[in-house]
């Protein structure tokens, strides 16, 4: 619905914002970029520091309204959710779907493999999937690991992954191949 297109030319970096016109406003758009602009340029300015000691300018037309969550993080409102709904569909990717108690189980029993293998918090897991019931079990595995998760997309070039892996420090991959 809204995605961000980099074009790197040798000299220079072209970025072009595509955005489903039905679900967002030009001037949402440009704020989006006028946003992503000031994060760039302090990247530039310090490219040693941090991405998240870097600060992004306070624009009131882009804060919306504040929503107060009841949960302190996704795990707590998967939970939540898995206490609620029981075996009500969660997933589905068309050929399958899971409810909400077996995602719980099987990412669950996948989180206790992961950290059999040593993955634990901060570390970084590769995810190798088409989008699908796996690879929500993946996701929601890796963060009750107390991991983070790297999506991988299959269709780059075997370089581009390995590239994205050695740079991330990957610890595990996971994938349905």
């Amino acid at each position: 619905d809204l995605s961000f297109d980099f074009t790197d030319t040798g000299s220079e970096i072209a970025g072009v914002f595509n955005y489903d016109s039905s679900l967002f406003e030009a001037s949402t758009v440009a704020q989006i970029a006028q946003l992503f602009v000031a994060l760039t340029e302090q990247v530039l300015a310090s490219p040693d520091v941090p991405l998240a000691q870097l600060s992004l300018p306070v624009h009131s037309e882009s804060q919306g309204k504040g929503i107060d969550f009841s949960h302190d993080n996704v795990l707590s409102l998967f939970q939540s959710s898995v206490e609620r709904h029981g075996n009500a569909i969660a997933v589905t990717d068309g050929d399958n779907s899971l409810g909400y108690e077996a995602l719980d189980a099987r990412a669950t029993a996948l989180a206790g493999q992961l950290q059999a293998h040593g993955v634990s918090h901060g570390d970084c897991v590769g995810i190798l999937a088409e989008r699908s019931c796996d690879f929500v079990v993946g996701v929601l595995a890796v963060l009750k690991s107390g991991g983070m998760y790297l999506p991988l997309d299959s269709k780059q070039p075997a370089q581009r992954i390995q590239f994205q892996l050695i740079d991330s420090a990957a610890k595990v991959v996971l994938t349905t191949a």
